[in-house]
């Protein structure tokens, strides 16, 4: 009899299944909390109590509860400040958000899917001088959501596409939106692109 359903459901579709789980997870998990972030909080003498209270309204994030997508665009201006106090003499940053429009209803968002895309280009790319910001723009057309990020291209980054958290993530938008996601990416000598596209 084991057999039997050892053939009708092999161990390996189980097996990937949970490891595409575990990929989701850390995806959002390494969003709701930069571990390197927090340390250099730490380090800085910079243990707010807004970032404190940061810390607090991520953490209670559920990745099984959507957003509305203004509480994400809050969060991840956040994030961005944040890091900015920590790294006020080596990172610059300019953010663009359109179609945020309050007299319409704000669709929801699964949580910190802004993040991955940002956080990598802040940790991926140069971002040191501020004549070469990380770009970010945000765009809301209808039920249409699009996020370009950019950044200076960091020469000791061989790829910067080819990463655990980008892998993580791919899995997270493969799960979670489907056919509802377009992910670009574009490299030159100068500056990485990489375009987010959600149907919400």
């Amino acid at each position: 009899m084991g057999s039997f359903f050892q053939k009708l459901f092999p161990k390996e579709i189980l097996v990937d299944q949970e490891k595409i789980d575990d990929q989701i997870n850390l995806s959002f998990n390494s969003c709701q909390f930069d571990k390197s972030l927090f340390i250099s909080t730490i380090e800085s003498g910079n243990m707010s109590a807004d970032y404190q209270d940061y810390l607090s309204l991520m953490l209670h994030l559920s990745l099984q509860k959507d957003i509305n997508l203004d509480n994400e665009i809050t969060n991840l201006c956040s994030y961005l400040q944040f890091f900015k106090i920590v790294n006020y003499d080596s990172f610059f940053y300019k953010i663009e958000i359109r179609g945020m429009d309050s007299d319409n209803d704000c669709p929801q968002v699964s949580p910190l899917i802004l993040f991955p895309l940002v956080k990598n280009a802040l940790y991926g790319g140069y971002n040191t001088m501020e004549k070469f910001p990380v770009r970010i723009r945000i765009n809301l057309i209808g039920k249409t959501l699009k996020l370009e990020v950019s950044n200076r291209v960091n020469h000791y980054v061989e790829n910067q596409e080819l990463n655990q958290d980008l892998r993580w993530f791919k899995t997270r938008l493969e799960a979670q939106y489907a056919d509802r996601y377009t992910l670009l990416f574009n490299s030159n000598t100068s500056i990485f692109k990489a375009t987010l596209i959600l149907l919400l």
